[in-house]
């Protein structure tokens, strides 16, 4: 699975602001004071936003000319999630690992005591995949993310989805005023690899030997797999599926005397 969605799903990332009204122009006397772990905006791990308190700063007590607002929590996930916690992201039930099956065929030829032709075929194929998914609630301008397979399980379709999330307001959440839906049935991670080689190889004999090669293969699909291990995951953020229909010819020839 692409490793930016575990970070920003189970508290990999923080993300807590302070918020404050500056009544002063000594920019120099705001000066935080970061704890053992890093931070000088802090809440007690599950509480409401408005039960935190203010930011740590040095010599203890709050700059003058400072008034403190508020502490937001933005990993707060207000829903109705059976799996969702307040801080984390759920998992939908029954998540299957990331999984392919590939198959392989291959035979090789002698046609010369010094020429041989080979062949090979290749057929991979996408089970399942791993990513987020959400359904905007704008009734209360709310998006709860759930960790899924996309298009199976819970997942497969719209309205199962919705009344996954959202449970006793799927009534709300999960109709439209104007009787516009969008399909029910939700897309699949899928992705297709097929590829041929043709190899015609000479071994050493008269001081020479040589190798040609020809590769005809095709990838499509809707996910582009792992792009990155980076925190920025490929510069998407892990969630982004990506329509690719390559089409691939290689042809290699090699020799040496």
């Amino acid at each position: 699975m692409k490793l930016n969605v575990a970070i920003s799903s189970f508290g990999g990332q923080y993300w807590q602001q302070c918020f404050y009204a500056m009544d002063t122009a000594n920019i120099t006397s705001i000066t935080p004071a970061f704890n053992s772990a890093g931070r000088d905006c802090v809440s007690t791990p599950g509480s409401a936003s408005a039960a935190a308190g203010p930011a740590t700063f040095a010599g203890g007590s709050t700059p003058v000319g400072l008034t403190f607002l508020e502490n937001q929590n933005y990993r707060l996930f207000p829903t109705t999630c059976s799996t969702c916690a307040l801080t984390q992201e759920g998992v939908a039930p029954g998540l299957k690992p990331y999984r392919q099956h590939e198959s392989v065929f291959g035979v090789d030829y002698q046609l010369a005591k010094n020429l041989a032709f080979e062949a090979r075929w290749d057929r991979r194929r996408l089970d399942h995949v791993i990513e987020d998914s959400s359904i905007f609630n704008d009734t209360n301008g709310s998006e709860t993310f759930v960790i899924v397979n996309p298009g199976q399980g819970v997942n497969r379709t719209f309205l199962g989805f919705c009344n996954f999330i959202y449970g006793a307001q799927a009534q709300q959440a999960c109709t439209s005023s104007s009787g516009a839906y969008p399909p029910n049935n939700t897309i699949p991670g899928a992705r297709s690899y097929d590829g041929v080689e043709f190899r015609l190889t000479k071994s050493h004999a008269n001081n020479w030997f040589g190798m040609f090669s020809y590769t005809y293969s095709k990838l499509r699909g809707n996910y582009t797999g792992l792009t990155s291990t980076d925190l920025a995951d490929g510069s998407f953020g892990g969630r982004k599926f990506a329509k690719q229909q390559p089409l691939v010819r290689r042809a290699v020839l090699l020799m040496e005397r």
